[in-house]
């Protein structure tokens, strides 16, 4: 896939399932970032986002690549409707806590089964699994990432 294909997703993802970040300014680059072993991340800024994709998530179908970009849209979604103080607050428990990405991680992966995207999800959780040794999948889960069962259970749980 090109820049401008998960550009598309990410328009038609706002469009449908997070319209209160319409307004909000979301630069999308394509590449790998740093060191970080992940398919897509997401930074905030006050006055806008940037979402990097990571080239390795060209191999995904359409819907896998909708499933990583609504749960990077999600961690805006989720950060956009605080309020400053709300802001201030998550940012120290993110970065201050012991479990603050980790809560943080589970919120977002259950908002994306919420809207609709836990069977993407699913599929790229359970290729990584599959990819990955089970050190790695224990590490995934210890960052607050769902796992399969997990994501299985939330969508019967939401029937998404």
């Amino acid at each position: 896939m090109k820049r401008k294909d998960y550009r598309k997703i990410v328009d038609k993802l706002i469009e449908k399932s997070f319209p209160k970040l319409k307004t909000r300014i979301i630069f999308l680059s394509k590449r790998k970032i740093f060191r970080i072993d992940c398919f897509a991340i997401t930074f905030y800024f006050i006055l806008f986002s940037w979402i990097f994709v990571n080239p390795k998530t060209d191999k995904f179908s359409v819907n896998q690549s909708k499933a990583v970009l609504a749960h990077e849209l999600a961690h805006l979604d989720i950060i956009a409707n605080k309020n400053l103080f709300g802001k201030i607050e998550f940012g120290i428990n993110l970065l201050f806590t012991k479990n603050g990405e980790r809560n943080f991680e589970r919120v977002v992966d259950i908002l994306v089964v919420k809207k609709g995207y836990g069977k993407g999800l699913l599929s790229v959780i359970l290729k990584i699994e599959k990819m990955s040794s089970k050190e790695k999948n224990l590490k995934r889960k210890s960052r607050g990432y769902l796992n399969s069962e997990e994501i299985k259970s939330y969508i019967e749980k939401y029937k998404k």
